[in-house]
């Protein structure tokens, strides 16, 4: 890691993470997180520091508060946003989603905007189903078995 600091990563939970440049008072805490090396310990964490942020979904969770929370992660240039949704009928993950920022819109009709100038897309996606658990290459390689998943 001291060849490539620009590589050095941690994992979080629960942590504040300042959406602004400065400031306090734009914040999300996502449910985890990968964030890069800060200088101090108790250094801020600002969306530029965040290279993923996660949140684990419960059915009580609306679309609509989804949608509104993961727009404020792209609004903040946070490259991979994560969702871990929970089984209605038991203890047990349903879904995994893994989703990148684009950062281009689409293209649009002559005279159309897009409302936010970043957006996720699906990337990935992994249920029970998938017997070799949760595997992607991106933002790092990763592979979980669902063993390690079950709580």
């Amino acid at each position: 890691m001291s060849e490539e600091p620009e590589r050095c990563w941690r994992v979080g939970f629960e942590t504040n993470v300042f959406l602004g440049s400065s400031g306090k008072s734009d914040l999300l805490t996502p449910d985890f997180l990968v964030i890069r090396c800060l200088d101090s310990p108790y250094q801020d964490v600002r969306g530029e520091d965040v290279l993923l942020a996660g949140e684990v979904l419960s059915p009580s969770n609306t679309q609509t508060d989804i949608e509104a929370k993961k727009g404020r992660y792209a609004s903040a240039d946070i490259p991979w946003y994560w969702e871990v949704t929970l089984a209605r009928e038991e203890s047990a993950i349903a879904i995994v989603r893994e989703y990148a920022l684009e950062t281009a819109p689409g293209l649009l009709p002559a005279g159309v905007h897009p409302l936010r100038p970043a957006n996720y897309l699906l990337t990935g996606e992994w249920t029970p189903d998938n017997l070799n658990g949760v595997e992607t290459e991106f933002p790092f390689p990763l592979h979980i078995p669902w063993a390690e998943l079950e709580f």
